[in-house]
């Protein structure tokens, strides 16, 4: 059977289809790359906010619209929304055949069987979360040069608001020989940029008989041959000790960026999401972070209108987020969900005032993002090249071929870009994809950087590098 995944939401739901994908495959199914060419539909859901529910919920309707014009022989249902609602799904869409929660990645091939003799199967019952020791198969939906690989699964830490710990369990680990043998597979395969996923890495270890942190695992990761940079997402800032940026700053290979969800720069606020942390220990925290780390990139996100957020509350985070000057935030709304202890919480903040605060949270964030940016003006940065020759469209209404890509400071999908010129022609071929490059920043915007693309000989003689109209 010809089969398509659609996989949304996060890295970690991604490394579970390409897991899934994998199963399938070895099972003798074939893999569609269009939902139009398939057979079967996978839809990989994720239900972490209201909105991403909405998204899901979204998607299977249009799928389930050509399974009932008789398109399609098979609709399935996998992931986060598919481990909250379980069998209700079936009930409520008879389109879908199948229903796989979080923990039945591993069933999926068994599943689709069960399915192609007439047979509705909900595997949401399951523990939540599918976390393998062994390298699974995986079939790549990333581009050749980058992988992601999950390291943990599940989370631990009951924040007020969140509804992880109940779609994918509590938090485990690989073992660390595990993650590094399925990482030498990865390299082997010609992936050069390996980031490392979980809902908290630095839980990492902790569950396991000998206690090996993430320090102990970055050493293994940074000596397996062929990788070029290693990237580590996420981090909570309750735990990101200096210890942990000392064994950062150690290997190299480790990219100089950090992904930690701070969420507010309120204390009151943080004590009511259960974050464990005070706007003082988050300070003192990026501090740190850039003294360890010179030239590192910050990412953090951060939620307006939990319940009990006052203007004053507000006002506070705006000032926060002007103190710790992230390179890169994601601003979300706060999200009420049925199940978690923020949804009983007395002072529910208005919908139309969440709106109104985020996007003013946004357009500051926007201007420091453009400030962080203008700060590696003059500087260099080595580029991974990921898309081939293109015209860009200059202000002055000119443009100029580039290839494009990114540098440390960018995570892959979620951040700005770095666009890569020669000014004088092409004195051999552009950059490739999957090819690294030094590039000398020349311009900034808000998310992305233009960059002349470093010369030997240029540099012997000093050129200074032009981008016209910027």
């Amino acid at each position: 059977m010809r089969v398509c995944l659609i996989s949304l939401g996060c890295p970690k739901n991604l490394v579970d289809g390409e897991t899934l994908l994998g199963q399938l495959a070895m099972a003798g199914h074939e893999i569609a790359a269009e939902p139009e060419l398939a057979e079967a539909v996978v839809v990989n859901t994720c239900a972490f906010i209201q909105a991403a529910q909405q998204e899901s919920m979204q998607v299977i309707r249009e799928i389930a619209a050509r399974r009932r014009g008789g398109g399609l022989r098979l609709l399935v249902v996998a992931g986060c929304l598919a481990q909250r609602r379980g069998h209700t799904l079936l009930e409520d869409i008879p389109e879908v055949d199948g229903v796989l929660g979080t923990g039945a990645v591993g069933d999926a091939a068994a599943a689709l069987a069960r399915m192609e003799q007439g047979e509705r199967v909900s595997l949401a019952s399951t523990p939540p979360g599918f976390l393998p020791q062994e390298a699974p198969v995986r079939l790549a939906s990333t581009p050749p040069w980058r992988a992601y690989i999950k390291v943990t699964e599940g989370c631990s830490n009951r924040c007020a608001y969140c509804l992880i710990p109940g779609l994918r369990g509590p938090a485990r680990s690989r073992e660390p020989a595990m993650v590094a043998a399925e990482a030498r597979l990865l390299a082997a395969a010609g992936v050069r940029e390996l980031t490392l996923v979980g809902q908290d890495l630095t839980r990492y270890g902790l569950d396991l008989p000998d206690k090996p942190g993430l320090g102990d695992l970055i050493p293994l990761l940074a000596g397996v041959d062929n990788l070029r940079w290693i990237r580590l997402h996420y981090l909570h800032p309750a735990r990101l000790t200096r210890e942990l940026l000392a064994a950062m700053a150690a290997e190299p290979r480790i990219c100089r960026y950090l992904d930690v969800p701070m969420q507010h720069g309120d204390d009151r606020v943080l004590a009511g999401m259960n974050r464990g942390t005070t706007r003082e220990e988050l300070v003192a925290l990026v501090a740190d972070a850039r003294a360890a780390l010179p030239g590192v990139s910050l990412r953090t996100s951060l939620i307006v209108g939990f319940p009990g957020e006052t203007e004053a509350a507000y006002g506070r985070l705006l000032t926060f987020m002007r103190e710790i000057r992230a390179d890169y935030a994601g601003v979300f709304a706060y999200s009420r969900q049925p199940g978690t202890p923020a949804a009983l919480l007395p002072g529910q903040v208005p919908g139309h005032v969440k709106v109104r605060r985020r996007a003013r949270a946004l357009a500051l964030q926007r201007r420091l993002s453009a400030a962080q940016n203008e700060l590696w003006v003059g500087r260099q940065l080595e580029t991974l090249i990921e898309s081939g020759p293109h015209r860009l469209a200059l202000p002055d209404g000119g443009e100029v071929t580039v290839v494009s890509g990114r540098s440390h400071r960018e995570a892959p999908d979620v951040d700005g870009q770095v666009h890569v010129f020669r000014m004088d022609g092409p004195r051999a071929p552009l950059p490739s994809p999957g090819s690294f490059v030094q590039a000398r920043v020349v311009a900034a915007g808000p998310y992305d950087l233009y960059c002349e693309e470093v010369d030997e000989q240029d540099e012997a003689r000093g050129a200074p590098a032009r981008f016209p109209g910027l």
